[in-house]
């Protein structure tokens, strides 16, 4: 049956009237903002009586506290948003936010010091309120937050916070289409209503479990009479006559008209999209870390491998100490490995073993029990302290703190053979410390799996690149990277 034969009842059964709470994905960003600045404003009157009114005795002052509660909170959301934190499909997941709120928070009192300190009004405000203020605001989003999460989730669910679409066309892209909006449907709310097409010999072909419900006519009826929010045209860019009619046809209905992309764009769904000389591309590729962030992670490399080498010193002069007792050789050890842009960089190590391989086509990995490993080498490698004279390569700028851990020549040239994705990791300099050591992904690779999960980490750190995620494998470096089952 299509929609000509009844189209209010065929409406009624299919897509329903139940009115949305937010009509737009943008919406429900939105109203999280004004529950952050709320609940930051509030935070900020409570932790004013708690410590100033209760324990300093000092008079109420509303207009004041609030003011300066609303414009911590203004930074904070400004911060955020910057940062994509109130897009719908963030907003989703509790556990992408937690970094996000705690960055953007700080951020705003951070804020609030520097501007207290440049008009000389510091003294005007107590350390324990402020201190007050930071822990209860943090509490009080964190909470926020998950409650309008599990909100949103049960909305989603209840279809009381669901997109109704429409899709043009019938054919091989509306079936990947359907099928990737159905299993994204907990993140996007995104519910299709079913299909339309002019074509009459697509009545019996359609795809997908929605149905197939009439002609573009039929289409124009049922957004006249029915709740339809998105209509996306799912046809092959080549037909652009008729993507040219579709889109009059349909341009004064009331609802967002979206053009698909074709069978091969929309396999890069995700990539973000560049505008230049007045025309739109789609971005296949591009820099991981770009301009200015990439010099300000240069110069946290200099400031941050300095300030290690002058800490260390003493403890690096004792381990050259050990190794010369311990065995014959010298101090140090030079590999030459693949780093940024697959150019080959000399990797300084402590040397661990009674060998120095360098090999280009053969090199034996570190193994449990291994009898080319001193006895100092052993408590270096379990340790990672052999790692330490990477600071040096941090300085002469062809390494830095974090990113992926550079292979040896000949098994960077294997890896890349067994895993299609591997060079990637070259579209940043090598680290002394990455994501893939952090989380367990350390050792010898003796089995696919293992250098899979090993690349996966490293891809993961590459695309999603920021200083907090930097600082937090930094963190977790020093409280678990150090010591691992698998360093031998």
């Amino acid at each position: 049956m299509t929609v000509t034969d009844n189209p209010r009842t065929r409406a009624e059964r299919v897509g329903g009237h139940a009115s949305p709470i937010f009509s737009s994905p943008e919406m429900v960003g939105d109203a999280i903002m004004i529950l952050d600045i709320t609940l930051i404003v509030f935070a900020c009157l409570i932790a004013h009586v708690a410590y100033e009114v209760s324990v300093l005795n000092s008079q109420f002052v509303l207009i004041r506290m609030s003011g300066v509660g609303f414009f911590a909170a203004l930074v904070f959301a400004g911060v955020y948003r910057a940062m994509s934190g109130y897009t719908f499909d963030r907003l989703i997941e509790i556990n992408t936010q937690i970094g996000r709120l705690a960055v953007s928070w700080a951020s705003a009192v951070l804020v609030l010091i520097a501007i207290a300190f440049v008009l000389k009004i510091s003294a005007t405000y107590s350390r324990g309120w402020l201190i007050s203020w930071f822990g209860v605001a943090a509490i009080m989003l964190l909470i926020g937050r998950t409650v309008a999460v599990r909100t949103i989730v049960n909305l989603i669910r209840n279809e009381r916070l669901s997109r109704h679409v429409a899709i043009v066309g019938v054919g091989p892209l509306s079936m990947r289409l359907s099928e990737h909006l159905k299993a994204h449907h907990d993140s996007t709310g995104i519910k299709v209503i079913g299909f339309f097409d002019d074509r009459a010999k697509r009545r019996d072909d359609h795809p997908g479990e929605q149905p197939f419900m009439g002609t573009i006519d039929d289409l124009v009826m049922y957004a006249r009479h029915n709740r339809l929010d998105e209509i996306f045209i799912a046809l092959p860019w080549s037909a652009d006559e008729r993507i040219i009619k579709l889109e009059r046809a349909l341009s004064s209905l009331p609802c967002d008209i979206r053009l698909v992309p074709d069978l091969v764009g929309i396999r890069y769904i995700n990539r973000p999209v560049s505008r230049i000389g007045g025309m739109v591309f789609m971005d296949l590729n591009q820099k991981p870390i770009r301009e200015w962030w990439l010099m300000a992670k240069v110069v946290q490399d200099y400031i941050l491998a300095s300030i290690a080498l002058i800490v260390t010193a003493p403890l690096m002069g004792l381990i050259a100490l050990a190794i010369k007792l311990d065995s014959p050789g010298p101090v140090f050890f030079q590999q030459r490995r693949r780093g940024y842009n697959e150019n080959v960089i000399p990797v300084l190590k402590f040397r661990t073993m009674t060998v120095t391989e360098d090999d280009e086509k053969t090199v034996n990995q570190a193994k449990k029990n291994d009898s080319r490993i001193t006895r100092v080498g052993h408590i270096l490698r379990q340790t990672s302290l052999d790692e330490l004279p990477q600071l040096f390569n941090v300085l002469q700028g062809n390494m830095s703190i974090v990113g992926p851990r550079p292979h040896p020549l000949a098994l960077d040239e294997e890896f890349s053979k067994a895993i299609e994705q591997y060079q990637v990791r070259h579209r940043v300099k090598p680290g002394i410390t990455g994501w893939a050591q952090v989380n367990g992904y350390r050792g010898e690779t003796d089995t696919l799996g293992k250098l899979q999960g090993r690349i996966e980490c490293d891809i993961y750190y590459i695309q999603n690149w920021s200083f907090w995620l930097d600082w937090k494998i930094m963190a977790l470096t020093l409280v678990k990277g150090f010591v691992h089952k698998n360093a031998y």
